[in-house]
């Protein structure tokens, strides 16, 4: 075994998966949430005509309960991961993350992607680093 393959990869070589996998996951809560607000835009509305025709002495209850269950969901879809209580979609999304940051590292199902990709990251980050001295 040759002294590069016996060293463990830099900390940043994960830190890049990771940062990937943030993406993906913001990504993938945008989606979430736009979808319940383009439900939600029309189940308010029905909700409102339906307070107005029979809710009586409380025509706003039916858009209450919309607005409760769209808080509930912003705080279980959790975009910008400030929710610190409670059930979110980031208890599902944790051991996920996990699992695939695992396969990219040695002995891993990723390992040879994830090392293609880090080794073209440090290429351009040294070029970018400072003036070039490969050439000597």
């Amino acid at each position: 075994m040759s002294d590069d393959e016996s060293k463990s990869p830099p900390p940043h070589h994960d830190a890049r998966m990771r940062l990937v996998w943030e993406l993906l996951v913001l990504h993938l809560k945008l989606a979430t949430e736009a979808i319940r607000d383009i439900f939600l835009s029309p189940v308010s509305i029905i909700a409102v005509i339906a307070g107005l025709i029979a809710g009586g002495d409380k025509p706003d209850l039916y858009f209450r309960r919309v607005q409760r269950f769209g808080r509930k969901s912003d705080l279980w879809i959790n975009v910008f991961g400030v929710h610190h209580r409670g059930p979110s979609a980031d208890e599902i999304v944790k051991p996920i993350e996990e699992s695939l940051l695992a396969q990219t590292r040695p002995g891993g199902r990723f390992e040879r992607g994830a090392g293609q990709m880090n080794q073209l990251l440090d290429a351009v980050n040294r070029k970018s680093a400072g003036p070039r001295d490969e050439e000597r």
